[in-house]
């Protein structure tokens, strides 16, 4: 069985966003309960996210517990954070780690072999209320469909991946069709909002013996690099 994704710091601008986003989305919704947030990190690699998420919910004393999901656990680095443990699970396998408030997954979908089982399972552990939030390349941006255009091949993938690499393209519209899918066998109603994180196209330039780089407008979904996904499950 292939590993899947190894979630490191590699990517922090989207930790960062992911970690932010699930924090603001469990504020809302759990505003004055003194019930400990549980918290899903799947693909945790070294447990980065999931630090992130616990120093911002230590930062504003929320009582919170976190669970680091991961195939090969000598990765992992998180464990003498307090409240955060691990546990095993093949992300290309049937998973049900619990019940939680919040599941996330930075840059792990794109390495996954099926992404609809994947996101059946993450949001099978999501409970009514609670959130899932999955980042993934946004391979439907200006540059990508360009690159698709001359070679056949989307933005941040190759025709010969590497060991452990990128593998499935998730857009937007499949995103929106899989959680079609996954609500018409479960009954359960999925509302997606997509922001999108850094800008692909960079040009850089010098001026006064500095270096600079003019950005075309980011955040959305034509020059977005980045997708990232956070869908509220009823």
């Amino acid at each position: 069985m292939p590993r899947h994704a190894i979630g490191t710091n590699n990517a922090p601008n989207i930790n960062r966003s992911a970690a932010r986003a699930v924090c603001d989305a469990l504020s809302r919704r759990m505003d004055g309960s003194s019930a400990p947030r549980r918290i899903l990190e799947l693909g945790c690699g070294e447990g980065y996210t999931a630090s992130l998420i616990a120093e911002l919910l230590a930062a504003s004393a929320t009582p919170h517990e976190i669970v680091c999901a991961d195939i090969d656990p000598s990765f992992f680095k998180a464990g003498d954070i307090p409240h955060i443990s691990f546990v095993w699970a093949d992300l290309n396998a049937d998973f049900h780690p619990g019940l939680f408030d919040a599941v996330v997954a930075t840059e792990v979908i794109e390495h996954l072999e099926n992404p609809l089982h994947f996101l059946r399972h993450a949001l099978s552990c999501v409970v009514p209320g609670g959130i899932l939030c999955v980042s993934s390349p946004n391979v439907a941006n200006a540059y990508s469909a360009l690159k698709i255009f001359l070679t056949g091949i989307p933005s941040m993938f190759e025709r010969n991946p590497k060991p452990f690499g990128h593998i499935t393209p998730v857009s937007p519209f499949l995103m929106e069709m899989f959680l079609g899918i996954i609500s018409r066998e479960t009954g359960r109603k999925f509302r997606c909002v997509v922001s999108y994180n850094r800008n692909v196209l960079l040009t850089p330039f010098s001026w006064g013996g500095k270096r600079f780089h003019a950005t075309l407008p980011g955040g959305n979904r034509m020059f977005g690099e980045i997708a990232l996904y956070l869908v509220i499950a009823s």
